[in-house]
């Protein structure tokens, strides 16, 4: 299992190769391995409360980017979002973390073969808009699925289109 890292990018980080964004966030988003149940226990909250990895460990966790000793895909990543619609577009928190970790993830994924995750937003009924609701922009990926509080679950119909990148690439 996998869960974000949130972290200043070393100067050496190109954010100018990857196309859809115009300027480097200060931040960026890894997913880092939790290794056991009680790996995920001694999480501590951050300022925010979100249980969090402890720097510290950082060196020693693998990355979902990979390196030459993981041959890592991840297969599902639930993603947070403030707001989604019926035509499966996420209104996230606006840092873009989840949207520049996924186009990176997407760079790596087509230099190594993997494949993409399935991207499932989990919401309230009353956070599912009707289609064309949600404004999105080149940087911003598309949801394979919705699972509202409601009951429903959205399936996104062609998951071809996420093979290519983002929303409008």
């Amino acid at each position: 299992m996998y869960v974000p890292y949130i972290h200043r990018h070393p100067p050496s980080h190109a954010v100018s190769s990857l196309a859809t964004f115009n300027s480097a966030p200060p931040s960026v988003m890894d997913m880092l391995e939790l290794s056991s149940l009680e790996d995920y226990h001694s999480l501590q909250p951050d300022s925010w409360g979100i249980p969090t990895i402890p720097k510290d460990s950082i060196s020693s966790r693998h990355n979902a980017l990979g390196d030459a000793e993981h041959d890592t895909t991840l297969d599902l990543i639930v993603m947070p979002g403030v707001a989604f619609d019926e035509s499966f577009k996420r209104l996230g928190h606006g840092k873009g973390y989840y949207d520049y970790f996924l186009t990176r993830y997407n760079k790596a994924k087509k230099a190594s073969g993997k494949r993409m995750p399935v991207l499932v937003a989990l919401a309230f009924d009353s956070q599912v808009l009707p289609k064309d609701k949600v404004p999105v922009d080149a940087s911003d990926w598309l949801m394979d699925i919705i699972v509202t509080g409601d009951g429903r679950c959205l399936r996104r119909e062609s998951p071809k289109e996420k093979e290519d990148g983002a929303v409008l690439n």
